[in-house]
């Protein structure tokens, strides 16, 4: 029996969002969970878990194996009255060798929904409990491929 493996590496395209009304909001936080591991968006922020970037998540054969999206967290502030209004993450899986996208349509998002009062005039945006198998779309070429996964 033939096993392909895949390595899968993690090539981080900051696509956490946080739309706001106006300059008055932003982000402070940004955390994904990934195969069971808490990654944060800069090292910036306190906490022991990795700093998002490119590196590699390993090799996987995409017939028997996982990489679970499990949760997405965004933290923001507002100030001056300023709010934000709606929390998403956008993701894809791609050959390594395809270049990144800022075109919407080239991701599929998950709506965190409006966020809720962490207090000081912070928001946090939520989704746990994550399913999404990065590898559950990728065809076993007959030779090891390289894919990105974008967030």
């Amino acid at each position: 029996m033939l096993y392909i493996m895949k390595k899968v590496s993690l090539l981080i395209f900051s696509l956490i969002f946080a739309v706001s009304l106006q300059a008055g909001t932003g982000i402070f936080g940004a955390y994904v969970t990934i195969g069971g591991t808490k990654y944060k968006s800069s090292s910036d922020y306190a906490g022991g878990e990795s700093t998002l970037g490119a590196f590699s998540l390993g090799s996987f054969n995409v017939d028997t194996d996982s990489l679970i999206f499990s949760q997405g967290e965004t933290l923001t502030y507002q100030n001056s009255g300023h709010s934000t209004f709606g929390f998403a993450i956008a993701y894809r899986v791609r050959f390594a060798s395809d270049l990144t996208s800022i075109d919407p349509s080239a991701y599929n998002f998950i709506s965190m929904g409006d966020g809720v009062d962490i207090g000081g005039g912070d928001e946090k945006g939520e989704f746990t409990g994550g399913t999404i198998d990065f590898l559950s779309d990728i065809t076993a070429p007959a030779i090891a491929t390289d894919y990105a996964v974008d967030i």
